[in-house]
């Protein structure tokens, strides 16, 4: 909305200015046509191009909230609730085993939660989400699944010959982990670090799964 005060304070400025032109052409039959009319110009070029800009800023939030709202009511749909149950009934993996034995029905319930996850990081990625709004919706989800499901994303890539699948997922985890770390810190949790935030995570993890299959339906 800053913009709004600045085109108000241009359109004044013009009305000014175009008052003081025509007031020295009735006074002052040698006033410089040519400049006035290029400085008038100019302002109005100037204020056209903030308008479009502003009415860009406008767009571009309201295609985020839209976008983020479609996404959200689809991460909450029965469909996705009994994804998010079925992913919580195979964790925790085990991070201690040298060899993890993941059988496809295992890894499928993973990817079920992880391919809508990484969606939402692809468009973080193309900006059309900012942090800032995916953090405070469902950053929440992002960070637990990822770090839950990590440990099975390396067997995902093998089984599918893509070691590109789950990129974005693992560059937004790495941000929101940031973000998480500086907001703790400016509450007052300078301790804080991404050890010691997953440690916690791991520490909820029951109550997690709890919380995601108590909307379990059908």
């Amino acid at each position: 909305m800053i913009w709004i005060p600045i085109i108000l304070s241009a359109g004044f400025i013009i009305g000014f200015l175009l008052r003081s032109a025509l007031f020295d052409m009735h006074q002052n039959a040698d006033v410089d046509y040519a400049a006035w009319t290029t400085l008038l110009l100019t302002l109005v070029t100037a204020i056209t191009a903030g308008v479009i800009y502003w009415q860009g800023t406008q767009l571009k939030k309201q295609l985020e909230l839209q976008t983020l709202t479609e996404l959200y009511k689809e991460w909450n749909c029965k469909e996705m609730r009994k994804a998010r149950c079925a992913a919580c009934s195979v964790l925790p993996f085990d991070y201690s085993s040298d060899i993890l034995n993941f059988d496809d029905k295992r890894l499928n319930k993973t990817e079920g939660v992880l391919e809508f996850l990484e969606r939402i990081a692809s468009y973080y990625k193309e900006k059309v989400l900012t942090i800032d709004l995916v953090w405070e919706t469902i950053g929440f989800y992002i960070e637990r699944y990822f770090h839950y499901t990590r440990v099975a994303i390396p067997e995902i890539r093998r089984r599918w010959k893509d070691v590109n699948l789950y990129e974005d997922i693992e560059l937004l985890y790495k941000e929101l982990m940031k973000m998480n770390i500086a907001r703790r810190h400016t509450k007052g949790d300078s301790a804080s670090t991404i050890e010691t935030i997953e440690k916690q995570f791991d520490d909820e993890i029951d109550e997690f799964k709890k919380a995601e299959c108590q909307w379990k339906v059908g």
